[in-house]
C-alpha cells in the first residue's frame, strides 16, 4: 500500500512493508505546516512549529512518561514531577 502525494511532483511513500529509506536530499520534512518540521540544513526538529532553533524543540506542553513515572511541563512554565 502507498500513499501518492500529487502536486509539482509526484512521489508515493510506503505504508508498511518498506525495504528501503525515504531520502528527501536537501529539502525539509513538514507535517501540517508545523505539526512535525525537521529542518534539513541543520538537523533540527520542531513540534508545534516551523523554526526550531535547538536539536529538539517543542511549542506547546510536554509530557513525558515511563513506567508510572511523569515530568509535564504546560506553556506557562510549570513542571510537574510525578513518581509512580
Amino acid at each position: 500500500r502507498y500513499i501518492s502525494v500529487t502536486g509539482v511532483q509526484t512521489c508515493a511513500l510506503p505504508i508498511s512493508g518498506a525495504t528501503a529509506d525515504l531520502d528527501l536530499g536537501a529539502h525539509n520534512f513538514i507535517v501540517n505546516t508545523n505539526q512535525l518540521y525537521v529542518n534539513s540544513t541543520s538537523g533540527n526538529v520542531g513540534i508545534g512549529t516551523a523554526s526550531p532553533s535547538s536539536k529538539f524543540n517543542v511549542v506547546g506542553n510536554v509530557k513525558l512518561s515511563s513506567g508510572g513515572t511523569e515530568v509535564k511541563i504546560n506553556n506557562g512554565g510549570d513542571v510537574n514531577i510525578y513518581l509512580g
